[in-house]
């Protein structure tokens, strides 16, 4: 085709789209400028928008090159894809529990059982949406109770030093504000801010109430806390954590701090700043649990396909949307479990309720395993919301826990693009110190961004400079190498790094003493009453 034809095609296909919008919403084609949809909001892109991009999702053991080719052209040509815009992308079963890909359960089921599928089929359930059949949901709440066994480990070998608790039944009670509840079927106790720290609260005390996920001090502090979850969490090295982590807390000062010899108290009060970080790491991971799971309640997902439905008449992917006294909005939904958890007696009177999670509790929650929903609907908006820092906490925390990642040109890209931004954050940049991160970046390329070539695709992120995707390895520091708990080689083609398990940012030490000190002061995690 000639360059002449080409411009000719997409002008063409330009004009096409643009008449597809007017009649969408029963617009004035003379008074609509040309451009007026070149930037789609987020409710013009459901999936029965045919300008929605389509993923056919396969098992790369499953189905050969050969049937792919086949699998693909028979995709394309069913009347729900025909004439849409269609990509195909491998996807490993075991990766189902690491991503979150569709809210509906079907989905999974549908790629299990085929070994193929798109992301616009199974878009409704056939048994009211039951939560065991996500896997994301059921990891998040894995990951949280392995933390949170962790913590509960942390304020075992710390209770005495911070609080003069020494039992653990003592210990215990301590660990009840942050991680939720009591025992079993309690109500939960709420998380509120405080002193820019979340804390438990018995209430009232008329502080935003954040809603999450809870579990109990019983469930965290007993050694079936440490099941499959520790497994996906650290892999299976024969790497102890718990020995590593009474390692990392006797000696947080010389690893965070940088000096070799220093006195008891400071010794006990970077232990103590440790403790006080993972309660709000544990905290975070609530709310993820929580926010990953109503997300994916069959009420929020039959609302979002009502909603669908009021543009598009037919959606796609759906047999049958159920009546309207069944659906509810995400923020009906919140409202639900509200009344569920805190009732509407007076005494629990709160301020607000507040369901939104901030940018750095999802990269706190990410760099120790959560799964975390991505906002960003599309390229565009991952690198405008600067999302991607969570892609890169995720990376970041499994390489740490589980000793090895693969730098490619997709963690590369991220790392190019949001260098500024992670230089910035009191999260990331403490990760590792300056001389690694220089080696990473060296690393990564150059990022460009390619506009796009037709009408409804997305401009395309690539780097240039980016050889070959390596291994980087990555050593825990131990008490031979606690002279330098930190280093960064090449050994042939594998980065070989080397520092703490836990995901403790080093420049925020002395930030983390100072919230310790209020803890100590508060002699728990409870928050004081207005």
């Amino acid at each position: 085709m000639t360059f002449s034809a080409l411009r000719k095609a997409v002008a063409e296909q330009q004009a096409d789209r643009h008449e597809y919008f007017l009649d969408l919403y029963r617009l004035d084609r003379h008074t609509v400028p040309a451009d007026a949809f070149e930037h789609i909001d987020d409710e013009d892109l459901y999936p029965s928008n045919r300008y929605f991009p389509i993923t056919l999702y396969y098992d790369p053991d499953r189905i050969t090159e050969r049937k792919r080719q086949k699998l693909f052209r028979d995709i394309s040509l069913q009347p729900l894809h025909r004439g849409r815009i269609l990509r195909m992308r491998a996807l490993q079963p075991d990766r189902l529990g690491r991503v979150s890909i569709s809210l509906g359960p079907r989905f999974e089921r549908l790629f299990l059982a085929r070994g193929y599928v798109t992301d616009v089929e199974g878009r409704t359930t056939v048994d009211r949406g039951r939560l065991d059949t996500f896997k994301v949901v059921e990891r998040n709440f894995a990951t949280l109770r392995a933390n949170a066994h962790l913590w509960a480990r942390m304020l075992s070998d710390q209770g005495e030093a911070m609080f003069g608790k020494h039992l653990v039944e003592e210990h215990k009670r301590l660990a009840v504000p942050i991680l939720g509840k009591r025992r079993r079927n309690e109500r939960p106790i709420p998380l509120i801010r405080h002193a820019d720290l979340f804390l438990g609260s018995e209430g009232p005390t008329y502080h935003d109430f954040l809603l999450a996920h809870s579990t109990t001090p019983r469930e965290a502090f007993a050694e079936s806390g440490r099941s499959e979850a520790q497994e996906f969490l650290f892999g299976n090295l024969g790497r102890e954590p718990i020995e590593q982590l009474e390692f990392e807390l006797a000696n947080a000062q010389v690893i965070w701090g940088g000096r070799r010899r220093v006195r008891a108290e400071n010794r006990a009060a970077a232990s103590a700043a440790v403790v006080v970080w993972f309660s709000q790491a544990v905290a975070a991971q609530r709310r993820i649990s929580w926010d990953s799971e109503i997300r994916r309640k069959w009420p929020v997902e039959q609302a979002a396909l009502r909603s669908e439905a009021k543009l598009h008449p037919n959606v796609i992917g759906v047999h049958k949307i159920p009546a309207k006294g069944r659906a509810r909005t995400l923020q009906q939904q919140i409202e639900w479990e509200i009344n569920q958890i805190i009732g509407r007696t007076e005494k629990d009177t709160w301020n607000e309720f507040i369901g939104k999670i901030s940018r750095d509790e999802r990269i706190l929650a990410a760099l120790h395993g959560s799964i975390v929903d991505l906002p960003a609907a599309d390229i565009h908006e991952l690198i405008e919301s600067k999302e991607y820092l969570v892609i890169i906490a995720h990376w970041i925390g499994t390489l740490k826990r589980t000793g090895t990642q693969v730098f490619d040109e997709n963690i590369a890209r991220w790392l190019r693009l949001g260098w500024k931004s992670i230089k910035s954050s009191k999260i990331l940049y403490g990760q590792f110190p300056k001389t690694t991160w220089l080696r990473l970046i060296a690393s990564a390329g150059k990022y460009c961004l390619t506009p796009a070539v037709r009408a409804g695709a997305l401009p395309r992120c690539r780097i240039e400079g980016f050889s070959k995707p390596f291994t980087v390895t990555y050593e825990w520091v131990t008490m031979n190498t606690l002279d330098h708990p930190t280093a960064c080689s090449w050994e042939g083609e594998v980065l070989a790094l080397r520092g703490p398990m836990l995901c403790f940012p080093a420049d925020k030490l002395l930030y983390w003493k100072q919230k310790a000190s209020i803890i100590v002061r508060l002699k728990g995690f409870w928050a004081r009453a207005k």
